[in-house]
């Protein structure tokens, strides 16, 4: 692959009016980049009333190219809409903004943008290592696509709250201007004159710019009609500008392991003590086989998470599922769910194990796509009527950048035309939805062109459209639809029709089989005939990656009467699986996680509380740990304070037992609790 660059430039502007921010807040987000010695040496750009940096092979190249690859394939691209002269204008240049807090606005030329709380796992990696290099940390981040030399950004400047701006530039080379704001003199130059500073910017380099270069600097990538290629930015800066939550509006609920964004592995596959919202088990987020799972080595394998409740189980779960993205399926159940009257319980584990499978179907498509310039529906005497007529062909013409095209079509066309109320001057695959003062750029390339769709389905998905058919329209299929059970059984005949079928559109390079990921909580809550037929399953030509999680130790396997087995499973499936441990946390582990949660719920914690709270985690449990922030925080606002001290978390733990206080209580009670024993 040549050098493709992908440069991200910040174009985020915030709100005016926000609510005071707090001087830590501010200290950690508007934090400067303070470079060593060295670094300022190999990579500072000499610009005078300018802080500017560029290091050409911040990513390896063959690692930028992958992950251009993958932000390439992102659902979230889309064309912002700005107001110029009183008139809606779509820009060419797409975009898509992630941000770490929810409650974040920003503006692009003026504009709110979408933003998204999930990052992409490869964006994670991305936002990493740059807060890793720069010591800075980033709260949201600018993806920008161009799709090829023509695609371009003017001369302008960055809002100035956003003091530190790093770009990340993947895929095609390109020119990077940097320009004085005027003729004369910058703030702070001596010079009479400047001039502007051009820069090649290579796949995979770091520009990072600070201090007074938005004052007097402007930056632009201009247009370079020879470059083929595309290229995306990813451009970070901490904004702090957060503005209140309503009160009027309907709360949601915080759940427990929002705050995990992944499992916080460094480029090299190592664990960082504190990443992606993960803290500790840092051998167990090593272990994890999310690469092997992305490059399908890892298909019918089974993998067991074991631990003691509480050690980071689930959310070592929910970190990969982050970490595969939504391409790849992530299938999530709980052991007791195979339990029903209406479906079997190998049903039950046949149908996860199907929609963990996913079908990735490519078709290329010819199409007509251009600026409708001519719409002329053609008349003709109706055969079936001597007083009336007929449309019989419609004549459209098209325009591109390349040229036009007269094309003569079938009358039903037509119809969909005013449907769509579509007009002379407008795309022909213009949206019903779009507003008529929406411009957008003339399409390129030639009016006939070819395009490619994908489609993402599970072979559950298919399993599910042929067991159930729509049928007919009569009385007695619309009653014969009413009166059938809510959950149908797939026979084993049909999934192997639909096996035939993808195996037919993968001979034909139609489709691909993207395995994905079963994940089975508190497995030894499945029974003997479960376990055997996750055996079964495990062995099939089509299966997923499989992970099992359990806090047991030795025990009862479900469904028998006298088969003990570690972690109360048996001991064939044992031997399938690779076994990774979960460590309880530490003291200071829990401080972090406490730390973590009270940040994502909003509560500030007083002098002294953190400590009290890591005491109670290592007596009882993280678990109760946390359960005690969110009353206490309550207690706290009913006295008059937002801080949250030791004397609350005193008076919860007064009111409120942790299981192994109330486990000693009872089993001191002996006979004074129901079934207990007798004194």
């Amino acid at each position: 692959m040549s050098k493709r660059r992908l440069q991200t430039t910040s174009t985020s502007q915030t709100q005016a009016k926000r609510p005071k921010t707090t001087q830590s807040q501010v200290d950690r987000l508007f934090k400067q980049f303070q470079p060593d010695v060295e670094f300022s040496t190999k990579y500072k750009i000499e610009l005078e009333g300018a802080d500017v940096y560029y290091k050409e092979d911040f990513i390896p190249s063959e690692t930028a190219d992958q992950w251009y690859e993958e932000l390439n394939t992102l659902d979230t691209w889309y064309r912002p809409t700005l107001k110029v002269y009183g008139k809606d204008v779509i820009q060419s240049r797409l975009i898509a903004a992630y941000a770490t807090d929810p409650r974040l606005t920003v503006k692009y030329s003026g504009h709110p943008v979408i933003l998204h709380t999930e990052y992409p796992p490869t964006l994670r990696k991305i936002q990493d290592q740059v807060e890793e290099q720069l010591g800075v940390t980033f709260n949201h981040v600018m993806l920008n696509k161009y799709e090829d030399g023509s695609v371009y950004i003017g001369k302008h400047s960055d809002t100035k709250e956003n003091k530190v701006i790093a770009s990340v530039s993947l895929g095609a080379v390109r020119t990077f201007i940097m320009s004085p704001k005027s003729a004369g003199r910058n703030k702070g130059s001596k010079s009479k004159t400047v001039e502007a500073k051009r820069l090649d910017l290579a796949n995979g380099s770091l520009v990072v710019m600070q201090g007074q270069t938005q004052d007097n600097w402007k930056h632009e990538i201009p247009k370079q009609p020879k470059i083929t290629e595309g290229r995306i930015s990813t451009s970070t800066a901490p904004t702090i500008t957060v503005p209140s939550t309503s009160t009027t509006g309907r709360s949601s609920r915080i759940a427990p392991h929002s705050h995990i964004k992944g499992l916080g592995l460094g480029p090299e596959g190592n664990a960082l003590p504190a990443s992606a919202g993960f803290i500790g088990q840092e051998m167990a987020r090593e272990a994890i086989v999310v690469e092997l799972v992305k490059s399908r080595k890892f298909s019918g394998r089974a993998l067991l998470l074991a631990g003691a409740p509480g050690t980071g189980k689930t959310a070592l779960a929910l970190a990969i599922s982050q970490e595969l993205g939504a391409k790849v399926p992530f299938c999530p159940m709980v052991g007791s769910e195979v339990y029903s009257a209406e479906v079997k319980k190998t049903e039950v584990l046949a149908e996860v194990f199907r929609r963990a499978i996913g079908l990735r179907i490519k078709e290329t498509k010819e199409v007509y796509e251009g600026e409708l310039t001519e719409l002329t529906p053609t008349e003709s005497e109706n055969p079936l009527s001597g007083y009336g007529k007929t449309i019989s062909n419609v004549v459209i013409g098209l325009k591109t950048v390349k040229g036009t095209k007269q094309l003569r079509l079938d009358p039903g066309i037509y119809e969909s035309i005013l449907k769509e109320k579509i007009s002379l001057g407008t795309w022909s695959t213009l949206k019903p939805t779009q507003a008529p003062d929406t411009y957008v750029p003339l399409p390129k390339g030639e009016v006939h062109k070819k395009k490619q769709l994908v489609q993402d389905v599970t072979l559950g998905d298919l399993d599910a459209a042929n067991a159930r058919p729509s049928g007919g329209q009569d009385v007695l299929s619309v009653m014969g639809q009413l009166v059938k059970s809510n959950r149908t059984e797939i026979t084993e005949k049909l999934r192997r029709e639909v096996n035939k079928v993808v195996k037919g559109y993968v001979d034909q390079g139609v489709a691909e089989v993207v395995p994905g990921v079963v994940f089975i909580d508190e497995v030894h809550m499945l029974d003997i005939e479960c376990f055997t037929y996750l055996n079964l399953l495990l062995e099939s030509p089509m299966a997923p990656t499989v992970i099992l999680a359990t806090n047991r130790g030795k025990s009862l396997v479900r469904g028998t009467t006298d088969v003990y087995s570690a972690h109360g499973i048996p001991s064939d499936l044992l031997d399938r699986c690779l076994i990774v441990k979960t460590d309880p946390y530490t003291r200071a582990q829990v401080a972090q996680v406490v730390a973590l949660r009270a940040s994502v719920e909003g509560l500030t914690l007083g002098p002294g509380t953190l400590d009290r709270l890591s005491e109670e985690g290592e007596k009882g449990s993280l678990r109760y740990a946390l359960q005690l922030i969110t009353p206490a925080s309550i207690v706290a606002s009913l006295s008059g304070r937002k801080e949250i001290l030791p004397t609350d978390i005193g008076e919860m733990n007064e009111l409120f037992l942790d299981a192994k206080t109330s486990a000693g209580m009872m089993a001191a009670a002996g006979g004074g609790y129901t079934g207990g024993a007798s004194s």
